[in-house]
């Protein structure tokens, strides 16, 4: 019967120390994929209202009318001076907070500005002030999935953290020797090996357990249960992290199907998707 605990808890341990050391594995490609998502990029490209055609020469009619009137109506005043406050315009105009109201009532009042002489200039501003609702619409939904990335960032990297400590503890624990785990383990290429290197490290475990049963008869299953535990919910964290990228990923998707028909901001739109498809498969692949 004690020879049956001990095969049991053999089994076990050896179990969750490969499913630890495997991990070290699958955590870094994620934590590379946070920092490359190049889509982001594309993303923030498309957002800028200054890359559509005819908007930046536009924008420069607009804002000579604001920095004349600003002194006459309140609310142009108050749109002067936060859009000095954003900085550098070419970058994108600023859509979200405060700034978006006085923003869209003073494209408003510029249009209405507009007499029967400046046809042309008037229909023009009716078509950047489509392109700009509809790019503050399409700005404020994608900041709810980047936010979402802060939240998952920052879960990636206790995780990480919490990672780090339990593999440090049980090599420690069983007398693993670090620099060859990321010698044979982490940086080998060679499946085989690998392999091979994971079986030594079965007979390491599996022999541990023996050498605590014999060392403390009454409390050795005690510390080898905590930690098996430890890794059974970190491993389980893991998997919900890696849910939630998903998720995410999938919310982009979401996002670009509402958008891509839109008359005037639908092409550039349309035109991530095989950005979205080059990150999903590299997130995929992680």
């Amino acid at each position: 019967m004690e020879d049956t605990e001990t095969a049991i808890y053999q089994a076990n341990y050896q179990s969750a120390i490969i499913n630890l050391v495997s991990m070290e594995r699958e955590i870094k490609p994620l934590t590379l994929f946070q920092s490359t998502r190049d889509f982001v990029t594309a993303m923030t490209s498309a957002a800028n209202p200054m890359e559509y055609p005819g908007y930046r020469q536009w924008y420069g009619k607009f804002y000579e009318y604001v920095e004349k009137q600003k002194t006459r109506e309140p609310i142009l005043g108050v749109l002067s001076h936060m859009l000095t406050l954003t900085g550098d315009i070419s970058k994108g105009v600023p859509f979200g907070g405060p700034v978006t109201e006085p923003l869209f009532t003073g494209i408003n009042n510029f249009i209405q500005s507009l007499g029967g002489s400046k046809k042309e200039l008037r229909e023009e501003s009716q078509k950047m002030f489509l392109i700009t609702a509809s790019l503050a619409q399409w700005n404020h939904e994608k900041e709810l999935i980047e936010k979402e990335w802060q939240t998952i960032t920052s879960e990636l990297e206790l995780l990480q953290y919490q990672y780090d400590q339990i593999l440090t503890s049980n090599m420690k624990m069983v007398g693993m020797n670090e620099t060859l785990f990321y010698q044979q383990f982490c940086k080998e290429n060679d499946a085989h090996k690998r392999f091979s290197y994971l079986s030594e490290l079965k007979e390491i475990c599996a022999d541990f357990v023996a050498a605590e049963k014999t060392k403390s008869p009454k409390q050795w299953k005690e510390k080898i249960y905590y930690q098996m535990m430890d890794i059974q919910t970190l491993k389980v964290r893991f998997g919900t992290i890696t849910s939630k990228m998903r998720e995410n990923i999938q919310r982009y998707h979401t996002l670009i199907i509402r958008y891509r028909t839109d008359p005037y901001i639908g092409a550039r739109i349309a035109a991530l998707e095989l950005k979205l498809k080059q990150m999903t498969d590299t997130f995929d692949r992680s």
